[in-house]
């Protein structure tokens, strides 16, 4: 529907979205989706459980905050596919600080 629109319009009037799932367990559905639906931006909220912070299969998915350990691969693989944009829905100024320079870093 996105390519439909877009070649018929003559511009971009439809984006698609994928799905932020931080952790280094995650990534393999991210990788699915930038195959499958080749994201033109990312979202995702910090207060969603949606963290895989280790890889036990049975433990639950957590809240995720910007560290290092696991939403920095996360970006590195949205980074590498070079999408759009990345919109972090983040709750306080220090963590949209830090939201705004890792969508500036290349």
């Amino acid at each position: 529907m996105r390519n439909f629109v877009n070649r018929i319009s003559g511009s971009q009037r439809i984006l698609a979205h994928g799905q932020i799932y931080p952790g280094l367990h995650n990534l393999e559905f991210m990788e699915r989706q930038i195959q499958e639906n080749h994201p033109d931006s990312w979202k995702g909220y910090n207060i969603a459980f949606a963290a895989k912070a280790d890889d036990d299969p049975n433990s639950p998915m957590r809240r995720w905050r910007l560290d290092e350990k696991v939403v920095y691969p996360t970006y590195e693989l949205i980074a590498r596919h070079k999408a759009a944009e990345t919109h972090v829905g983040v709750g306080t100024a220090r963590h949209y600080r830090k939201a705004r320079w890792l969508r500036q870093t290349p």
